[in-house]
This record gives C-alpha cells, sequence and structure tokens, in this order.
C-alpha cells in the first residue's frame, strides 16, 4: 500500500479512545476518497483495513461507498447456491407523471404504511417514498458481489438484460451481512424495501440518493420489478450526513454533469421503461444569502441536466441548501423562499415541467400556485400535520369525487386497519415481521383527529397498546375509538366549512372561542 494511506491507516488503527476516532473519522473519509482516486485504490479494500472489526471507521460512513471487496471476501464469495430470480419485469409505464399535486419524500414518514393511509383520501395524489440510499440496494441485493465488486460493465449487462438472480443469502464477508444475521435472504431485504403494499398505492415515485452510476443502474433494475410510475433523483437533501459524508443529496447541485449521468444510469437500469426525474433546490452554498447568481446556477443546473438526459420533470424547492452550517431542520426555514426563481426558470425554460416546493401549507396555496401557470405541486410536513384538511384534493384540484368525500373518521380508521391486519400477518408468515413494523403501522394515524374533542386520548391508547402484539391493529383500533366521543367518531373527513382552505385545527380553534 503507498506511503500516505498506509500512514493513515496506521495512526487510525493506534487510536483506542472513542472520540479519538470519531473525530479522524470525518476528516478521513473524505482524504481516504481522494487519495484512492489519485492512486488508482480500493476505497472499501483500503476501509476494510479500518473497519468496524478493527475498531475503525463506522458502518455509517462505510453504508454511501461503494467499490470492489477485497480478495478475501471475493474469494468467500460463492453463488452456486442461488434461488431463481423473483425479479419479473412486469412494469412497462413510460408515461410522464402527473404531479399537479404531490407529498414530498419525507424520511420516517412517507413509508409503505403513510402512503396506504393516504390513498384512502386521494386516489390522484402522486406519492413519494423515503428517500433510499442506492449503495444499499446494490450491496444488501448481492448484485454488488455477482458484478466482481460492482463493476460497471457487469451491472450494465446486468440492466441491458434485464435479469439477475437473487442469492439465498450474502457471501461471507460482505458488508452487508445484516441481513444474514436478521435472518432474511438478500431478496426479501430488497422486497422490505420497494415492495408497495398494492397496486391501488400507484402513482407512487421511487426516490433513490446516490453519487455512483452503477449503484443508480442496479437500483433501478430492481425497481423494474415493481409498479413505480417514475425514477426520483435526490439532489435537494441538505443532512449532513447525505450531503458531506455520502456526496450526494443538495450537494449534487453543484456537479450537475454528474446528476446527468446518475440520470442516465438511471434510464439503462430500468430499460427505458419508467420517467427520471429530478428533486432539487434553487441552489446550495455555504450561506443562507440567495442572489441572483443563485438563480444562473440553477437555469444552468437545469439546461445541463436535461439537455444531456431524458429528465423532463423537475420538483424544485424554492430555498437555497445551506450546506455544512444548518441543520435539516433549520434548512426548511431559515433560507428564504424565492418562489419568483421558479417562475422564472418555468419561463426560461417552457418545454420543461416544474412543480413547486417549500412553504405550501393549505389547499389555497396549491390553487394559486398552480392557477400562476406552474405544471404542479408538492407538500411535505403540513400534509402529516393534518393530512384530512387534503382531503379535498381530488374534487378541488382534479375535479373528481374523492375516495373520502362521504366518509366518516371512524370508518376511515377501521378500513385502515383492515390494511394493518393483512400487512402483520404477511409480515409473520413471510418471517419479515419485526417489534418495531407495529408502532410504524400506527403512527399515520396520530393526527387523524387533530382539533377534535379525545383526539389526545386516541393518540395515547395507540401509543400504549402498540407494544400489545397480541392483539390485532383492528383491535386496537377499536379500543380507541371507544373511549372517543360519538361526535368526534362520526366527523366527516372533510373539513367542516369546505368553502375553507384553512387547516382543520383552526377551524375548530374558531369555533370553540365563539362558543365560549
Amino acid at each position: 500500500m503507498p506511503f500516505p494511506v498506509k500512514k493513515l491507516c496506521d495512526v487510525r488503527m493506534k487510536m483506542t479512545s472513542r472520540s479519538q476516532r470519531g473525530v479522524v473519522c470525518v476528516f478521513s473519509v473524505s482524504l481516504l476518497k481522494y487519495l484512492c482516486t489519485c492512486l488508482g485504490l480500493s476505497l472499501v479494500g483500503v476501509c476494510a483495513k479500518m473497519g468496524p472489526r478493527s475498531g475503525g471507521i463506522p458502518r455509517r460512513f462505510l453504508y454511501f461507498q461503494s467499490g470492489r471487496p477485497s480478495r478475501r471476501s471475493r474469494r468467500k464469495s460463492s453463488y452456486r447456491n442461488s434461488i431463481p430470480s423473483p425479479l419479473v419485469l412486469g412494469n412497462t409505464n413510460k408515461n410522464t407523471v402527473e404531479e399537479r399535486f404531490a407529498v414530498a419524500p419525507m424520511m420516517d414518514y412517507t413509508d409503505r404504511h403513510f402512503r396506504a393511509f393516504f390513498r384512502l383520501l386521494s386516489r390522484r395524489t402522486t406519492l413519494y417514498t423515503e428517500m433510499i440510499a442506492s449503495p444499499s440496494l446494490l450491496h444488501s441485493s448481492g448484485i454488488h458481489a455477482a458484478t466482481e465488486g460492482g463493476k460497471r460493465e457487469e451491472i450494465l449487462k446486468l440492466c441491458d438484460t434485464g435479469r439477475f438472480e437473487f442469492p439465498d443469502r450474502l457471501p461471507e464477508g460482505s458488508s452487508r451481512q445484516g441481513a444474514r444475521k436478521e435472518g432474511r435472504t438478500p431478496f426479501q431485504k430488497v422486497d422490505a424495501v420497494l415492495r408497495l403494499s398494492s397496486e391501488e398505492e400507484t402513482p407512487v415515485v421511487l426516490q433513490l440518493g446516490g453519487c455512483d452510476e452503477e449503484s443508480m443502474a442496479a437500483s433501478a433494475l430492481l425497481a423494474r420489478a415493481y409498479s413505480y410510475s417514475a425514477l426520483n433523483l435526490n439532489c435537494g437533501c441538505p443532512s449532513p450526513t447525505v450531503s458531506d459524508s455520502g456526496g450526494f443529496g443538495a450537494s449534487l447541485m453543484q456537479r450537475p454533469q454528474l446528476v446527468a449521468s446518475l440520470c442516465r444510469a438511471l434510464e439503462r437500469g430500468c430499460g427505458g421503461t419508467l420517467p427520471v426525474t429530478v428533486k432539487c433546490r434553487i441552489a446550495a452554498g455555504n450561506s443562507a444569502e440567495t442572489t441572483e447568481v443563485h438563480y444562473e446556477e440553477l437555469c444552468k443546473f437545469v439546461k445541463t441536466v436535461s439537455s444531456e438526459s431524458s429528465v423532463t420533470h423537475f420538483a424544485v424547492h424554492a430555498r437555497k441548501a445551506v450546506l455544512g452550517g444548518l441543520s435539516p431542520a433549520a434548512n426548511r426555514s431559515i433560507p428564504p423562499l424565492r418562489y419568483d426563481f421558479v417562475y422564472r426558470v418555468k419561463e426560461k425554460f417552457p418545454d420543461l415541467s416544474f412543480s413547486i416546493n417549500g412553504g405550501l401549507n393549505t389547499l389555497e396555496d396549491v390553487k394559486e400556485h398552480l392557477s400562476a401557470g406552474l405544471d404542479g405541486t408538492m407538500v411535505g410536513r403540513a400534509v402529516v400535520a393534518d393530512p384530512l384538511h387534503f382531503a379535498r384534493i381530488d374534487r378541488e384540484v382534479f375535479s373528481e369525487a374523492g375516495p373520502a368525500d362521504t366518509t366518516t373518521r371512524g370508518d376511515l380508521l377501521k378500513r385502515y386497519g383492515s390494511y394493518c391486519d393483512e400487512e402483520d400477518r404477511r409480515q409473520r408468515e413471510e418471517g419479515t415481521w419485526r417489534p418495531g413494523a407495529r408502532a410504524a403501522m400506527l403512527k399515520p394515524t396520530h393526527h387523524l383527529f387533530a382539533g377534535l374533542p379525545g383526539s389526545r386520548r386516541f393518540k395515547q391508547i395507540v401509543t400504549e397498546k402498540q407494544s400489545h402484539h397480541d392483539l390485532e391493529v383492528s383491535d386496537i383500533f377499536e379500543e380507541a375509538l371507544s373511549a372517543l366521543p360519538s361526535l368526534t367518531v362520526d366527523a366527516p373527513c372533510l373539513p367542516p366549512d369546505e368553502n375553507s382552505s384553512e387547516p382543520r385545527q383552526l377551524q375548530h380553534a374558531r369555533s370553540e372561542e365563539v362558543a365560549h
């Protein structure tokens, strides 16, 4: 091993203090990436010398890396006992996704259960998955080891043939042995991430995060077996874990040519069966200050990506991403909103479609931006805080009757309880059930009765009973409903005042003030 890298490895392994190792990890990962690129070394091979078994770099830093495994792991790799591939290429949807209204991708929120719950409120809303790190899919599926350590040429061959046989287990020495320890096969590991609750869940867009073409192509290949409506590349997440350590998310705003390459890899991976879109910010930098220079950078980004790939749709969060200085929560409030940038870029590129995101909290906001000429809108936290405020979205935006137009909140909860029972039974039969799965199923219902009498008691009962695994989810809901006033249980899903676009909590608070 060349001296600079070997010296860093030796110094790193001599450190015994956890605090010392933690400080050096942040610095060493970026330095190692640069040195390995210059010297033509394998990053994973070098990191293996400093890996978790040696008390070295934590797994969270290796989570975003890809590369050739060590010689030892390649010697132990064996795919003789692989099972036939369950990958069936049945999705050939090449139509552009209509995103007049979409729920933004949010970590720990827009999972399969939330999407199933919100689909009971709206048929036409475009839903997004949580951001899924493409290197994780590359390793967990076994594609990385099956293609000689993630070789670009081998992965592209798989994409062109559209065939991949999942191994029955990951090879010894794999960096994704967690699937083996949990007793799950690589296919079960991937299916737990990508599977949709049902065909009725669509339209759903799969959002991927990554910065290398190999993992992007492999992830798109795996997505072909599922009924996703489109693939979306995350270029807007400002989290330090993603943008700094991972090298993707909002940091990709500064590398438009790489983004175009990643989009082409997604197109190659899905075989041209799915449209590829991009979610981004208006700019990325070290401060919240937003100037005309950043508008020019946005135009350059859009022009480069759209001209060097087939991307025609951009979902733009109308704020600048501050890298390295603000938390993700602060990045949603401190940088100023610049809606004018989105409108101007739409005028400059009339043949492309743009959705606007950031600061949209009500139906009135959604309709205002649509009437102003934008192609779509995207709402995030407001949907989680008050999902029933957007129960009228089908009627008011798409001019169609919605599934919850004549449904009470109690009936809606019972319908969702049936889904939870079926999902719970399926996981137990397949052996993929985990204790935390119950909490994830119940989470979307926490704000169902927000602003109404007994809502706090409902959430308390649901939270207390989620650990009672001998009860079905529908039984938990029945017990919680029995503690609520009949007025709350039989309340309609639509807001009390159909002519108002205010969230339901504000209307209820105002009615209480009048009553008192």
